[in-house]
């Protein structure tokens, strides 16, 4: 384990870094591949560890808030899975959960999954969090969570992972087209 010092200036470095990714970018949302890439790979947190480590650091929390004060949104991915707690959702500045494509796979037929994914968005909302259902693949699908309240979906019913500027052409295409 790295000595408390160094944390604490990869932390405060991170925190610099974002800021001048933030400074320099149209909006907080256009900045994100960046800011994600700065967090999670200049810090070397590697998928899961990255939450066993926010357990035990008081500087990854400092750290969290501070983002959280930027404009940075923060999510909870996998919800419901291996790492992800109940305790994460008091500890950390979260404002939504993924809901593992694990649970939402068979909710059209499986009366398991389908409570357990109602109970995970209406905990969520009553805790003032956004959803994002992870592995939408069916219609039927869809509109489970749509009846279930749950506001933000990505899958393969939408479309297939696209390189950035193959999703900003298929957004455009999307949007109402100006008269």
């Amino acid at each position: 384990m790295r000595p408390r010092f160094e944390r604490a200036e990869s932390h405060l470095a991170v925190l610099q870094d974002v800021g001048r990714i933030l400074a320099g970018a149209a909006s907080p949302d256009a900045a994100l591949g960046q800011i994600v890439e700065r967090i999670c790979i200049s810090l070397k947190w590697e998928y899961g560890a990255c939450w066993n480590e926010m357990e035990r650091s008081r500087d990854t929390m400092v750290t969290l808030t501070r983002l959280d004060h930027l404009g940075v949104k923060l999510s909870i991915d996998d919800f419901g899975t291996g790492y992800s707690s109940l305790a994460y959702l008091k500890q950390f500045p979260v404002h939504s959960l993924k809901i593992d494509r694990s649970f939402v796979r068979d909710i059209a037929t499986d009366g398991g999954d389908a409570a357990i994914v109602s109970a995970m968005i209406a905990m969520a909302k009553s805790l003032g969090l956004g959803v994002v259902a992870e592995g939408v693949e069916t219609r039927q699908q869809l509109e489970f969570l749509r009846a279930a309240g749950c506001n933000a979906y990505q899958g393969y019913y939408f479309s297939v992972p696209l390189p950035a500027a193959a999703f900003a052409e298929l957004v455009r295409r999307q949007l109402p087209q100006k008269q």
